[in-house]
């Protein structure tokens, strides 16, 4: 790829389950919580594995995350600032693979107080004392096994 050549994130505009809301995905399992218990029978796998075109999109989008972060941020901004989304959901697939990605999380739903943001996440304590914004539904996800903090849903 050419200095003049960017790669871009991949948002998708819904799914049938879903509908029509744009969500940004990253790979199942390395983005989330060593150990899952949940990494052996992850829902996203069969998409990982039967969809090479959504597989390559995934890493795309976690391989520029990790290239830019401030780049990956300003990319998600400028796509909700042109889109307008009513809603957005983060990871159909995968979890936050650092804090930092949970701060940036946070940072985009303060920047576009007209989208509700939703997000699963095993990554607790990456949100349960951060501060909380009226648009993002911050989802503590579960699996047999792994305990949850004690609120299971924080809506910011």
């Amino acid at each position: 790829m050419s200095k003049t050549e960017r790669q871009t994130i991949a948002i998708s505009k819904g799914n049938t389950k879903t509908g029509k809301i744009p969500a940004i995905s990253l790979p199942p399992v390395k983005t989330c919580i060593p150990g899952a218990p949940c990494a052996a029978d992850c829902y996203a796998l069969k998409a990982w594995k039967q969809y090479p075109a959504t597989r390559a999109a995934w890493q795309r989008n976690l391989d520029l995350w990790r290239a830019d972060k401030y780049g990956f941020m300003d990319q998600v901004e400028g796509w909700i600032d042109k889109h307008h989304p009513a809603f957005f959901r983060w990871h159909v697939s995968g979890d936050c693979p650092s804090e930092q990605y949970a701060y940036m999380v946070r940072e985009v739903a303060r920047a576009f107080p007209e989208t509700r943001f939703l997000i699963f996440t095993k990554r607790y304590s990456w949100f349960a004392s951060a501060p909380r914004y009226d648009n993002l539904s911050v989802v503590f996800s579960c699996w047999p096994g792994l305990a949850l903090p004690e609120s299971n849903a924080i809506s910011w």
